[in-house]
């Protein structure tokens, strides 16, 4: 039943997303640019709350695709809003660490990338109220 509200919550929260996917290979796949260094990134999340269930984020950079979760208590849900725009949905008894995971066509030049928590719900499902203290960065494996 839990589960079901934080979808309902992001239900809220994707209006903002728009059309989203879950499939790893999904919707927002492709884009990826050349190079022979592609890989994965991760994308951690920094909170100053103990029960976050639900979060929207933009990524910014080029050649971004293939988003999945770090583990399987984690539901994500993206789609490339533009060429350099990722907006990903992440639902789940989020925690201080690792949010998902993205394909970059350059695993060495993650300079290139950076990312802002667009809205954040409790577990509870009520959108926090300030973002004060949410931050996200991009590293290597």
């Amino acid at each position: 039943m839990k589960r079901l509200a934080y979808m309902m919550a992001l239900a809220g929260m994707a209006t903002s997303v728009g059309s989203c996917g879950n499939d790893p290979s999904g919707p927002g796949g492709g884009g990826g640019g050349g190079g022979g260094n592609a890989g994965t990134a991760t994308v951690s999340l920094t909170s100053p709350n103990a029960d976050d269930g639900a979060v929207l984020v933009t990524v910014n950079g080029t050649g971004l695709s293939n988003v999945r979760p770090p583990n399987s208590s984690y539901q994500v849900f993206w789609r490339l809003a533009s060429a350099n725009v990722l907006k990903v949905a992440v639902v789940g008894d989020l925690a201080t660490g690792p949010l998902f995971t993205v394909d970059v066509p350059d695993i060495t030049n993650l300079s290139g990338y950076s990312g802002t928590i667009d809205e954040a719900a409790s577990r509870t499902d009520a959108l926090r109220g300030s973002l004060t203290g949410y931050s996200i960065s991009v590293a290597g494996p």
